[in-house]
């Protein structure tokens, strides 16, 4: 009987548990694919700018940096920022 109420308790935890963990790992809005960031005054101010990305850039491809002229400074793009870090530089597509 303990045995029995023991597996009965086991799956309905791992079934509980994937319904959690479904909503752990729903991207942030901060992951959207169109967000582009540009780091700005070194490593101490990372910006969202409002533009669509530029045709041929990604997070997968192994080009160079995709970059953007803004104010009379060539910016690298990133696809998210964490605190005032910008994250994952987006590619040019080779």
């Amino acid at each position: 009987m303990k045995r029995k109420s023991l597996k009965t308790v086991l799956h309905a935890f791992v079934f509980t548990l994937a319904i959690v963990a479904s909503f752990a790992f729903k991207p942030s809005p901060n992951d959207i694919q169109d967000d582009v960031y540009i780091q700005r005054v070194g490593p101490t101010l990372c910006e969202l700018m409002t533009m669509s990305l530029p045709y041929g850039c990604g997070l997968d491809n192994w080009g160079a940096n995709c970059t953007m002229f803004h104010q009379g400074m060539y910016h690298t793009l990133y696809s998210r920022a964490w605190n005032t870090a910008c994250m994952e530089a987006y590619r040019i597509e080779l």
